[in-house]
């Protein structure tokens, strides 16, 4: 494989490839090709991905075509056939379908790579076709799912095929979406007119309408949904109103998450249901129910249950299934969560379930085109949204299997995790109309305001029960090329440092800043946001594309791929930095992990005058202004001031690393009179964002005042660790003190019922 990926980056720099491009294009097709021996070939390759690929969750990844092709709509049958020796190189043939079939095992490199002829059956008319965005199930070995996709002899359509010349020099055709391709199982489809082929499908046909259902059982079994689904609509073009296959069909269409096709399934078959034995109706009202749940419908999900009840009435997993949905319309209605209950339950299911939430946000026009912002005055630790991921990827722990993901066009190699995000982006919207609209709202490169059509208001992602009936009435179905995917995803996508990557619709219209007044956390692929400072009405919300702990040329080329220029504080106070500055910089952070932590975590007290010095040396030469490398140092500090019983030292340094960070308590409380016990509301002023690491300061700030007696000092400090775990952690008050019990005095947590607020000052 790497010899492959050698020469074709070595022809695209060579510049051979668009001397081939140039030289061929509108030729007919001059490509002859002994059959045997590209066989031979295939098989030699298969052994080779024998050996390299293993089991892995993977997607054939895409290298960005020199012609971008939109998604075909158009049946097949409207479509004109086009045969391999007619085809024209480097052009896209609209209007046309090659009739094809796979005549050797497939192979997969960076696509997956099919050996096809056409009808006419010549020896040497046959061409190589590669299928990019695939996605795989991840159950088996990779050599074995491609088999299952693409077995020896499986007949098909290749929708408006693109004929042109590969990056090694060869000549294939290229498929960017796989809903271009259309396997063919009807011998009396009106485009087969080879009669072998036609006696090949009459004898693999099952032989009746329970044929049908049974040879799509077994593919349900396997776990291979996309094909039980042709099967029993197969089954159903016989028998349009056959009860069990629809009811079969909805099962499959649940598992591709087709949810709004399974809904109008569903209603269908239940003004039917008179015909349906109990056993079929409670199955058919289950499926139904689970897909307006999974929709966002909870209302409609709420009623099936009900209608459950009264058929089952001793079944206790009705009752309890309406009570999830009502926790779902609080959680939607009124941003009400249990985390920590929606945590638990994703550790042991692996699922997320949770209503998405807008908060008090409205679309705003920024400097930077369109942005988030605040409807109404908000606090700190208010939720702003909960939302659903779409294309979400999250990295194995161990990975076996190489992807590729080279953009030969650009002579660039593309984020691996990128092309995974991409292909199940592109599957995602393929199963729902109403998510492509959405996602096709999102910035991208053809359109910087996208060129589907603005959107000034964010009802418009909310879900309500019209989504069916657009969907139903074709009213949603734009569509999208993989091109426009993977420009929505490289501009809009999340990665985060826990190895999630995906799409979040509504978040990705926050803008950037590299100090950003927001938080954002997941829990599997629910992304939660909360105001991390308090906002006046119609303040713009911000979130961090990249670390603000990164340099200044890292966190830089971050924003180069997102196509802006940062001009927050910390960028502007980094600018300035020459490159000898920046150097000096980080000798002195990588001499502090080096010298002076070991000694540090020792307790050793001899170092603190060194320390000392170095932080105000830092400090008179650099400033003290978001200089996040004096953390470290003022923390160790602390930290070896607490070890000597000066906790009025230990506070100052634990301040000062606020400060330098950007976050300043004005003025200071440092009153000793006694406060009741009884539960108190505090309200601080204070300048600057919360940020993740502050819950530990505030606590020992909090430690430190409760052993020199300043109670109110203790008291709101305790409150704002709270908070601050709340806002970046998702923590509820008995998680926050299970987490801090036994690393700070009893008295420090006694008082968790007490609550924060900030000011700006």
């Amino acid at each position: 494989m790497e010899s492959f990926f050698q020469q074709s980056l070595k022809n695209a720099h060579s510049g051979e490839t668009d001397f081939k491009q140039n030289f061929l294009k509108g030729q007919r097709n001059p490509l002859r090709q002994d059959r045997n021996e590209k066989i031979h070939i295939y098989k030699v390759q298969r052994q080779t991905m024998t050996q390299n690929v293993g089991h892995a969750f993977v997607t054939t990844s895409t290298t960005k075509s020199s012609l971008a092709k939109d998604v075909t709509i158009k049946p097949i049958e409207l479509l004109k056939p086009v045969l391999i020796k007619d085809l024209v190189v480097e052009k896209i043939h609209h209007g046309q379908v090659l009739i094809a079939r796979s005549i050797t095992i497939p192979n997969k490199l960076n696509a997956i790579q099919v050996l096809i002829e056409d009808q006419n059956g010549v020896y040497d008319e046959i061409l190589d076709l590669s299928v990019y965005n695939a996605i795989l199930p991840g159950k088996k070995k990779v050599i074995d799912e491609i088999e299952d996709m693409f077995p020896i002899g499986v007949i098909f359509a290749v929708k408006e095929p693109y004929f042109k010349v590969a990056s090694s020099g060869g000549l294939f055709i290229r498929v960017d979406d796989p809903n271009d391709i259309e396997f063919i199982f009807d011998p009396y489809h009106p485009l087969i007119c080879n009669k072998q082929w036609k006696k090949i499908l009459k004898l693999s046909l099952p032989r009746d309408v329970n044929g049908w259902r049974e040879r799509g059982n077994q593919y349900f079994v396997n776990r291979n949904f996309d094909k039980a689904l042709e099967y029993y609509c197969s089954g159903l073009a016989l028998d349009p109103k056959h009860p069990l296959l629809l009811s079969n069909k909805m099962a499959a269409l649940i598992e591709l998450k087709r949810y709004i096709e399974c809904i109008q399934t569903g209603v269908e078959l239940l003004s039917r249901q008179a015909s349906l034995v109990p056993l079929s109706q409670e199955k058919l009202l289950i499926r139904l129910g689970k897909s307006y749940y999974l929709v966002g419908l909870y209302e409609k999900s709420m009623e099936i249950y009900e209608k459950l009840v009264k058929i089952v009435p001793n079944n206790n997993q009705y009752p309890t299934l309406i009570k999830q949905c009502k926790v779902r319309i609080v959680e939607r209605d009124q941003g009400r969560f249990d985390f920590k209950a929606i945590s638990d339950a994703f550790k042991s299911t692996g699922e997320v379930d949770c209503s998405e939430y807008i908060g008090p946000l409205k679309m705003t026009k920024t400097k930077h085109g369109r942005g988030l912002a605040v409807t109404q005055d908000v606090e700190a630790g208010t939720l702003l949204l909960v939302s659903k991921g779409v294309g979400v990827y999250r990295e194995p722990e161990k990975k076996d299997t190489t992807v590729f993901d080279v953009n030969f066009k650009d002579k660039v190699a593309m984020n691996v995790n990128s092309a995974q995000v991409i292909a199940l982006v592109n599957r995602q919207i393929k199963a729902n109309p109403k998510l492509a609209t959405q996602v096709s709202k999102l910035y991208h490169d053809s359109n910087p305001t996208a060129s589907f059509g603005l959107v000034d208001s964010l009802d418009f992602f909310k879900v309500n029960e019209s989504i069916v009936d657009q969907v139903i009435n074709n009213t949603t179905n734009i569509p999208i090329n993989v091109e426009d995917v993977r420009s929505i995803v490289k501009l809009n996508a999340f990665f985060d440092d826990k190895k999630i990557h995906g799409l979040w619709i509504v978040p990705s219209f926050i803008n950037h800043d590299c100090l950003p007044n927001t938080s954002r956390m997941f829990i599997g692929d629910a992304m939660i946001i909360f105001s991390a400072r308090s906002f006046k009405a119609n303040d713009e919300i911000t979130t961090g594309y990249c670390s603000f702990l990164e340099s200044y040329e890292k966190r830089k080329g971050h924003h180069t791929a997102f196509g802006f220029t940062c001009e927050c504080q910390l960028c502007q106070k980094d600018r300035k930095y020459t490159k000898s500055e920046v150097e000096q910089i980080e000798k002195l952070a990588e001499q502090f992990q080096s010298e002076f932590a070991p000694k540090i975590r020792k307790y050793d007290q001899s170092i603190i005058p060194t320390i000392k010095n170095n932080i105000e040396v830092f400090k008179k030469k650099y400033g003290q202004h978001l200089q996040f490398d004096l953390i470290h140092q003022l923390s160790g500090l602390s930290l070896l001031y607490r070890t000597k019983y000066q906790d009025k030292l230990s506070m100052e340094c634990l301040f000062e690393s606020l400060q330098v960070s950007g976050f300043t308590i004005n003025p200071i409380n440092y009153s000793r009179a006694e406060l009741p016990s009884t539960p108190a509301q505090f309200t601080i002023q204070c300048n600057g964002v919360l940020q993740p690491f502050y819950s530990d300061i505030f606590l020992q700030i909090s430690n430190n005042a409760f052993n020199l007696g300043l109670w109110q000092l203790s008291r709101e400090t305790a409150a704002l660790s709270r908070l601050n775990s709340l806002i970046f952690r998702g923590m509820n008050t008995a998680q926050h003190t299970a987490e801090y019990t036994g690393k700070v005095e009893p008295g420090v947590l006694k008082f968790n019922n007490d609550t924060i607020k900030l000011r700006n000052f």
